[in-house]
């Protein structure tokens, strides 16, 4: 691995978690500039309390974030600044489990997708039908 090429990392964090170390990441963005992002998959729910709704945001993977940075930094979030982190490791090479950039675009784009806008038709389509492909 080059020093300063930047990857996907997968990290674990402690049980319910994640939104924690959401707001770590984002103070130590602001604050110290360190060159890094992260990706934590949500998505939004509605609870029926007792006597009203409630709606919540939560994580579609419990007690996985993704961090993107060189591996000094991804490091370092856990050793220096001390961000509850625990890396994945890759079975084989015993390493940090790093995620292709590619495979990473490709999970994103599919937690992006919302699916109360995926609607089908009931009508038929054949040739010289107009279709409109709104996303993908």
């Amino acid at each position: 691995m080059a020093e300063q090429q930047m990857y996907w990392f997968a990290a674990r964090t402690r049980d319910k978690q994640e939104f924690t170390v959401r707001r770590f990441l984002d103070r130590l963005k602001s604050k110290e500039q360190l060159a890094l992002d992260y990706y934590l998959p949500t998505r939004f729910v509605v609870s029926q309390l007792k006597y009203r709704r409630k709606r919540s945001e939560v994580p579609i993977i419990r007690n996985l974030v993704f961090v993107h940075s060189t591996k000094q930094t991804a490091c370092d979030l856990s050793n220096v600044y001390h961000v509850p982190l625990f890396y994945m490791k890759d079975l084989a090479t015993h390493a940090m489990l790093v995620v292709p950039d590619k495979q990473m675009e490709d999970f994103k784009f599919v937690m992006d997708l919302n699916p109360d806008a995926v609607s089908l038709d009931s009508e038929v389509v054949t040739v010289g039908h107009k279709v409109r492909v709104i996303k993908g």
